[in-house]
């Protein structure tokens, strides 16, 4: 009588699904970092085309790329709350060294929504002058809030 047939130990899959998970994991967090990276290039960009660099405090603007004020009391898409000034002569910032406008961006912009911008239905962009903006003394950044659906605004914010 032959040796009954032994059964194959069973393979273990607690690797395969450790990688699978660890991927999954990876691929979820680098796609919210591409998300959130991209809003903000995108918004940064979109208000960088509508808001000037020479743009003031309780200036509000739209979005046909005019850079031309319009009145807050009307539909629009972005309000200069804040404006941030280089006060050195030092050279060009890089954008590692951009954090005037977003410290001074923050405090304000949370201060006149009375809330945590985490919470706000608003968000904000700095807006840098270009290197040759730079070169010729415009040392503004003005600090322009939109909401974050980019629906449009009607008055000042925290009226």
């Amino acid at each position: 009588m032959p040796p009954p047939p032994t059964a194959e130990p069973k393979k273990r899959k607690t690797g395969r699904i450790v990688l699978i998970v660890t991927l999954l994991t990876f691929l979820c967090i680098a796609g919210c970092v591409a998300a959130g990276v991209g809003y903000i290039l995108a918004t940064g960009a979109f208000a960088g085309d509508n808001v000037p660099t020479d743009a003031w405090v309780g200036e509000c603007y739209g979005r046909d790329g005019t850079k031309e004020p319009v009145p807050c009391s009307e539909p629009h898409y972005f309000e200069v709350f804040e404006v941030a000034i280089y006060d050195d002569a030092t050279g060009y910032p890089n954008r590692f060294e951009r954090n005037l406008g977003i410290d001074v961006c923050d405090d304000t912009l949370s201060e006149l929504l009375n809330q945590n911008l985490i919470l706000a239905d608003y968000d904000y962009t700095a807006i840098y002058p270009t290197a040759e903006e730079w070169e010729n003394g415009e040392r503004f950044v003005p600090c322009a809030a939109f909401h974050i659906d980019l629906d449009p605004i009607t008055g000042y914010l925290g009226d």
